[in-house]
Formats: structure tokens, C-alpha cells, sequence
């Protein structure tokens, strides 16, 4: 609906344009009514109608001075005049100020329709064009923007921005601000939310010089720019208020709303470091808890990004896990790590973080090597990004083990699943049965662990990994006892058995008689 005030010195000519015609129908609202130009000017302003319908001669300011006016102060609004006056002097004036129509009284039904139906149609267009304008301008700002979080650019200066954008920028105090939502319900209002953050810069606007937002690029992430309007602003305090107004929100109860600040600086080519102790903030969430409000200058003695959390023994065996993918104790190793790191949060609240980085940087390192990818084409930073929107610890074990397990069937289905897998093993058992062979050389082989080989090997298979390498090589001992030439210590030591009297067992177990009876039965 488009907002309509009409403006007649004559109280009854209002009264007809409000019944004249379905307002509603049209798409049009009328908000207000004034009997003068100099009322009207004032309501105008206030409320920045999108059409003013008005007479020409009222006392005070006259409606050809009342668009004048309007026109001086740069209010985009439609006018349409309503005179009892054919006069062209009147109707040249009009149209150097712009009015859209000139309708003569008294008014007529159908033709002030058909004027309001076209005053629609532009009011639309117009409207239509300026969005594509602001949110064009608004997607370059928040793009420059990242460019200094990102450090693309930090060279970008806050008059340049002003210029471009027609921001309110001054310099410092700037900080970022990060609100993350850690949803708790299926269903989200996320038209509610997205309005109570845009409402945000009006309802404070007392406090802040200027206030930019864009989606971060971690889920339920929202970064904030902002630039206070004085020193003596307590951020904190303002943040706890943003938390108290959110709480009385109908969808409040859909997610854990966190507030998390980021450190002060003094040049807009710095929010970089305000980003980065305020993303600090977002990951210490963790063990201060969800749902409040986390400054990053109040817990900056605990938040150090350290190089490494892990031992490196233990990022050795999980590497060497990882590279025969032995699942089981892979998992069983990360659990240890993070349990590891998660003590370490009294002196570091980013120690669970950094180990779970480390983790998939050795899963990563360990899948690059055999040369997978994940199926979605999951990188390191996305996982990181992902471990990062995670709100607990649970939650952030949970995922990290979960690319474990994608990563190794992404490698069985890369090894056209098992089936090639178990050709490969019955392959090398033909080629090297003849020698000291077991589950273990199969494993490293095709860089699986032993015991999913073995599962493996028993379901596709229906025997043991064990049985099938007995029976196999116990076939070619009944062939080669067929010779004569071959002593039984001979044939035994053929098929990969130093001990004769041990091969001799297995071989009576296998076919009901010995390998000297069997062999007799053939010659």
C-alpha cells in the first residue's frame, strides 16, 4: 500500500476524495488530511507520503508553492492537483514542478481512478529503480567492507566510503560486533529476526555515528560495523539492552542469541583485529555459555590463538590412523585429543577450536595424499568455518569425527566400493600366497585398517580373510601333490607354510585325509 495525504482548503472537497473511490483496491493509503499548504509541508516531511493530492489556492502557501517547497527539500513525492481553475498559467506551473496530473473539478469518478491507477504504476517504477540503485550501492559498501575484514584491502579510507556510499562514518571509535544464533527450534522466524536487526540502528541511533550489517559467512552468523557516536558510549551496556529487547521477541525461544564484541580500534582500515578478537569471542562461546553477551576485551587473557594445543606424538598416531583409515581408533584418538584440549580451556578458551583444526588439517593432509575430495567439495576453511558455528563441544566433536567416517566411504566408493577392494586382495593373495602373507601386509596394501578389511572381506565374501587365504593355498598344495617330483615339506614350503607337520594338520583339516594319503589317491 502507498501512503496518500490530501490537502483542500474546503473540508468537504477531502471528505469526496475519501469516498470517491476504493482506496483500498487501488493500493493506496490516506494517513493524512490538511486544510493549508504550510500544514501540509509538515506532514509531509513527517511522514513522506508517496502522493499528495492538493488544491491550488489555500491560504497560507498555495499548492503549486506547497510542491516547490517539497521540491527544494528533495522529497521524492508525487503530486496531483485538484482545481476548480482552467487557467494555463496554473497548469504551466504545475508541470515545471512535476506534477504528475492537472484535474479540473469537479471530479469525476472514472477519470480520478484511471490518474490514481497511473500514479501507481510510477510511483512503482520509481520505487523499483531506487532499490536496484540502493541495493546495488548497499552490495558494493558491504563488499569494500569485507575487503578490510578479509585484509583484501585495508587501504580503503573511511572519506572514500563516504563519498561512494554516502555513509556517516567518522573516525573511531569502530568496533565489531558478531551476533550468532545457535538455533534450538526446527522452525525459525527469519523474517522476524532480519526486521529486528533492521530496526536496530534505528532504535539506537542516539548512540551509534554509523551501523553497517551482512551475514558472515558462518551459519546464524551476522557481522556488525559500528561506529560510535562518543567515546564515553559503553558498548556493553548497549549490547545488554540489544539482548533484553530480543528476549521479548515471539521467536526468542528459536535460538540462543550470543552478542560477542570485539576489541576497539581508532581506524575503519582496522576492523580487521576488531573482527578477528570478536570471532574469538563467537568460539569462546563454548565454555562461557550461549545466549549472552561476550566481550572480547574482558576475556582477552584467556583467548590465545596459539600455534598448537596438541601433542605432537598424538597428532602423529592419529595421522597414521587416518592414513590406513582405521576408523575405531581414529575416533577414538580425536576423542582423546579434544578431551586433551577441552582441559586446557580454563587457561585458553580457544583450545578446543585449535585442536579441532588440527585434526582436519591431518584429515585433509591424509585425504590430499591418496588424492580424495569430499563429494560436496568441502575445504579446510569451510570445515573450520563449520566447526566455528558450532555451540558446543559435543557439537564440534560430533562433526569432526563425522568427516572421518564421509571421508572414508568417499575413498571405498573412489575404489568402486568393495568390490574392487576385495579383487585387490584376491589378487595379492594369487600373487603372494606363496609367501609369509597376512591381514596386516592386505591392510596397508590398500590403506584400510585390518579390521575394516576383515569386514569387509567376511561380507562380500561370506569367510574369514583367514579361511579364504587357508583355502586358497591349500588348492594349490592338492595340484602340486599330484607331482611326484615334490616332497610334502617341498609343497608345504610352496604354499607358504615353513612348518611341514603344521601344514599337514591344516591340510587333514581342510580335506578329511593327509597329504601323503591324498597324494596317494592320484598316483
Amino acid at each position: 500500500m502507498y501512503n496518500v495525504i490530501i490537502v483542500d482548503d474546503e473540508t468537504w472537497i477531502c471528505k469526496l476524495i475519501r469516498k470517491i473511490v476504493d482506496w483500498d483496491s487501488i493500493g493506496f493509503n490516506i494517513i493524512a488530511a490538511a486544510g493549508d499548504g504550510l500544514t501540509a509541508l509538515k506532514l509531509i516531511e513527517e511522514h513522506k507520503p508517496d502522493l499528495v493530492i492538493t488544491d491550488i489556492r489555500m491560504p497560507g502557501l498555495d499548492g503549486i508553492g506547497l510542491i516547490k517547497a517539497v521540491r527544494e527539500k528533495k522529497l521524492d513525492v508525487e503530486f496531483i492537483i485538484i482545481s476548480g481553475y482552467s487557467d494555463f498559467e496554473y497548469a504551466r506551473n504545475a508541470l515545471t514542478y512535476n506534477a504528475f496530473a492537472y484535474i479540473l473539478k469537479p471530479l469525476g469518478k472514472e477519470e480520478f481512478e484511471k490518474i490514481l491507477y497511473q500514479a501507481k504504476e510510477r510511483i512503482e517504477k520509481k520505487i523499483n529503480i531506487k532499490e536496484k540503485l540502493e541495493s546495488s550501492d548497499t552490495a558494493m559498501l558491504k563488499s569494500d567492507l569485507r575487503k578490510i575484514i578479509d585484509k583484501e584491502n585495508k587501504a580503503i579510507s573511511l572519506t572514500a566510503l563516504n563519498e561512494r556510499y554516502n555513509t556517516n562514518f567518522r573516525e573511531g571509535p569502530f568496533h565489531i560486533v558478531i551476533f550468532k544464533q545457535d538455533f534450538i527450534a526446527r522452525e525459525n522466524d527469519d523474517d522476524g529476526f532480519s526486521y529486528f536487526l533492521s530496526e536496530i540502528k534505528r532504535l539506537y541511533a542516539d548512540h551509534f555515528q554509523e551501523i553497517i550489517y551482512f551475514p558472515g559467512r558462518i551459519k546464524g552468523q551476522t557481522v556488525f560495523i559500528v561506529n560510535l557516536k562518543k567515546e564515553t558510549d559503553e558498548l556493553q551496556k548497549i549490547a545488554e539492552e540489544i539482548r533484553r529487547e530480543f528476549n521479548k521477541k515471539d521467536f526468542a525461544g528459536n535460538y540462543a542469541l550470543t552478542i560477542c564484541i570485539g576489541g576497539r580500534v581508532d581506524r575503519i582500515g582496522d576492523i580487521d583485529v576488531s573482527f578477528e578478537s570478536a570471532q574469538n569471542a563467537m568460539k569462546a562461546r563454548i565454555f562461557l555459555g550461549t545466549g549472552k553477551v561476550i566481550d572480547a576485551n574482558a576475556e582477552a587473557a584467556r583467548m590465545a590463538d596459539e600455534a598448537n594445543v596438541t601433542d605432537i606424538r598424538a597428532r602423529k598416531r592419529l595421522l597414521a590412523l587416518l592414513d590406513v583409515f582405521d576408523e575405531e581408533n581414529a575416533l577414538a584418538e580425536i576423542k582423546k585429543i579434544l578431551s586433551d584440549a577441552e582441559k586446557k580451556s580454563a587457561e585458553n578458551l580457544l583450545s578446543y577450536h585449535i585442536a579441532s583444526y588440527e585434526i582436519i588439517d591431518l584429515l585433509f593432509a591424509a585425504m590430499q595424499k591418496k588424492g580424495i575430495q569430499h563429494k560436496s567439495g568441502l575445504s579446510r576453511q569451510q570445515a573450520v568455518d563449520s566447526v566455528d558455528g558450532l555451540g558446543s563441544c559435543g557439537e564440534i566433536e560430533n562433526y569432526v569425527s563425522s568427516l572421518v567416517k564421509e571421508f572414508k566411504e568417499i575413498y571405498l566408493e573412489k575404489h568402486d566400493n568393495a568390490d574392487k577392494l576385495i579383487s585387490e586382495i584376491k589378487k595379492f593373495i594369487s600373487e603372494n600366497y606363496m609367501k609369509n602373507i597376512n591381514l596386516d601386509d592386505v591392510a596397508k596394501l590398500v590403506c584400510l585398517s585390518p579390521t575394516y578389511v576383515s569386514e569387509i572381506f567376511k561380507r562380500k565374501t561370506g569367510e574369514n580373510f583367514s579361511e579364504y587365504l587357508i583355502d586358497y593355498r591349500i588348492d594349490i598344495a592338492k595340484e602340486l601333490l599330484k607331482d611326484i617330483r615334490y616332497k610334502i615339506v617341498d609343497v608345504s614350503l610352496m604354499v607358504g607354510y615353513t612348518d611341514s607337520k603344521y601344514f599337514s594338520r591344516l591340510f587333514k583339516k581342510k580335506v578329511g585325509v593327509n597329504p601323503t594319503d591324498y597324494r596317494k589317491l592320484y598316483l
